[in-house]
């Protein structure tokens, strides 16, 4: 869902925007679910995405890497260390009021409020919650890039990295 709304709001001569997950099959379509969602809210067709796994070769390429938990920047982080100061949390860029409820992904306990819970598993609600919360996150992300994405004015993921091997 986030890789279609960065699309949909980032002019495409300027941003390639791909999206990966660190526990992700190769190949699957969106979710029913995260479909649904992300056309009920912005009418976006996300069914041609497919989903990758995120490796050291996206993350060497990447100026930029947006994850919606911290366990999943602990993890990017962990498979390349040199991508750690450009891994952040996009929920961070708009902390919610509370806590979004729900696991932060399915590794994790309950996310917080710079957290975006996963609502994979979830019922239409949980997908339309996470759809928004994406949105309003990367609003504020399009708006920092086009400012120019100074590394000062952005949130980091987590408060100190562990040390690379």
């Amino acid at each position: 869902m986030a890789e279609a709304l960065l699309r949909a709001d980032l002019p495409e001569t300027s941003w390639c925007v791909l999206s990966a997950g660190t526990h992700a099959i190769e190949g699957d379509p969106p979710t029913p679910g995260a479909h649904d969602a992300i056309y009920r809210l912005r009418r976006l067709d996300m069914s041609h995405q497919r989903s990758a796994a995120l490796t050291v070769d996206l993350l060497r390429r990447s100026d930029h890497v947006f994850t919606m938990s911290r366990m999943q920047a602990l993890e990017a982080a962990a498979l390349f260390p040199p991508a750690a100061p450009r891994i952040r949390l996009l929920g961070a860029f708009a902390p919610a009021a509370d806590a979004a409820g729900g696991p932060a992904d399915p590794y994790g306990g309950q996310a917080d409020s710079m957290e975006i819970a996963d609502p994979m598993g979830g019922d239409d609600e949980a997908y339309e919650a996470c759809c928004s919360r994406l949105d309003t996150s990367v609003q504020a992300v399009v708006e920092w890039l086009n400012n120019g994405a100074a590394p000062a004015a952005a949130p980091t993921a987590v408060s100190h990295w562990p040390e690379g091997p």
